[in-house]
């Protein structure tokens, strides 16, 4: 038989629907007609079994009723697992997030929120701590530095002339001659204690005698015209008359750069004892004059002479190579001085030129004398 409501089929003696719970209305079976023409009958003409029925209550009606079991498809082990795990790092990120950021209700606690601040703070006064040490360090450090180096470049007013002798490579025997110069392993090295500027290049097989001097009353030629001090003194001498001289001097007096300059040149052509002076370069670089001019002498040597000039606190310290030999003989002898000045000039540790020394045969490959 067939529920009248829900249309479903259902058993014989049961008295409500198991799949509705609507109650179950029997027909008697004698009767001729089919079971499509009762059932197509109006329910109101229809008699009804006589028996007490309860009325209809849907949900007390549907705590009885058995549903038949979902069939549900059977998932991978690895696809669950998959699932599991994205959904617990979704999780955990939202949280830790909301955690982060202080918001929602996984913020931060007010005490662990500031046990942070008090770490940002100890971590950060820390690193203030820490800057400001390598800063006093750093200072420390240029102090030390500038100290060392206002140390180094003291003028000697004190120091005794016959102690700290340097040693200078020279043979008394030495005839001067000027092919003994092309050789760069014939040359040697000085530096001053004195100053890191002042070093440069000698011969030593062309001079036969070197006087050295850190007298502050040695002058040296046309520096009598400025007001100063003499830090560092050394003149080489051959036995035709020949000199090579370095001399350092603190000078006094107040100036620019351009100042410096015009007056070293103008010192140079009025003291010096040349004729017809040619000034070859006149330049300023890094804050400091740079002057080189040559000319002749009335008793025909060769005269060159290169000056530095770095402006301090107390005026300048002066840096002067003169450089004298006797006139040209030939070609080749002009070819060896001309190759020696540049040896002696381009090995100035207070130059003007950044060009290295170089061999007599690449001299030659530019030599054009």
């Amino acid at each position: 038989m067939y529920c009248r409501k829900c249309g479903k089929q259902i058993k014989d003696g049961e008295n409500f629907c198991r799949f509705c719970g609507a109650p179950v209305i029997r027909v008697d079976n004698s009767k001729t007609q089919s079971n499509q023409e009762v059932q197509q009958r109006p329910v109101m003409q229809q008699k009804p079994v006589m028996q007490q029925v309860p009325p209809y209550n849907p949900q007390a009606s549907q705590k009885n009723v058995q549903r038949e079991p979902k069939k549900t498809e059977k998932k991978s082990p690895l696809v669950a697992a998959a699932v599991i795990v994205v959904a617990a790092a979704v999780a955990v990120g939202g949280v830790g997030t909301m955690w982060y950021l202080g918001v929602g209700p996984f913020a931060k606690t007010e005490s662990v929120q500031s046990s942070e601040k008090k770490k940002a703070v100890e971590k950060d006064t820390s690193e203030d701590k820490s800057e400001k040490q390598d800063t006093v360090n750093q200072d420390t450090d240029s102090e030390t530095h500038d100290n060392d180096t206002e140390q180094t470049e003291t003028d000697q007013d004190t120091v005794d002339s016959n102690e700290n002798t340097p040693s200078f490579d020279i043979d008394s025997s030495t005839e001067t001659d000027y092919s003994n110069v092309t050789d760069l392993s014939d040359y040697d090295i000085y530096q001053s204690p004195y100053s890191d500027h002042f070093s440069f290049y000698y011969p030593t097989k062309l001079y036969e005698a070197v006087d050295y001097l850190v007298d502050p009353d040695a002058s040296f030629d046309f520096m009598d015209t400025f007001d100063g001090k003499n830090i560092e003194y050394i003149n080489f001498s051959g036995n035709d008359g020949s000199n090579l001289i370095y001399q350092m001097v603190q000078v006094t007096g107040d100036g620019s750069v351009d100042e410096i300059a015009d007056s070293i040149e103008d010192t140079i052509y009025n003291e010096a004892k040349m004729k017809k002076p040619t000034t070859l370069l006149k330049k300023k670089k890094d804050g400091n004059a740079y002057v080189v001019v040559t000319g002749k002498t009335p008793d025909n040597f060769v005269k060159y002479i290169a000056c530095t000039a770095y402006p301090n606190s107390s005026g300048a310290k002066m840096m002067i190579m003169e450089m004298v030999f006797h006139d040209y003989y030939d070609k080749d002898d002009k070819s060896h001085k001309w190759y020696y000045n540049e040896v002696i000039y381009r090995g100035l540790g207070f130059g003007y030129s950044d060009a290295g020394v170089r061999s007599y045969d690449e001299f030659l490959e530019d030599y054009k004398g």
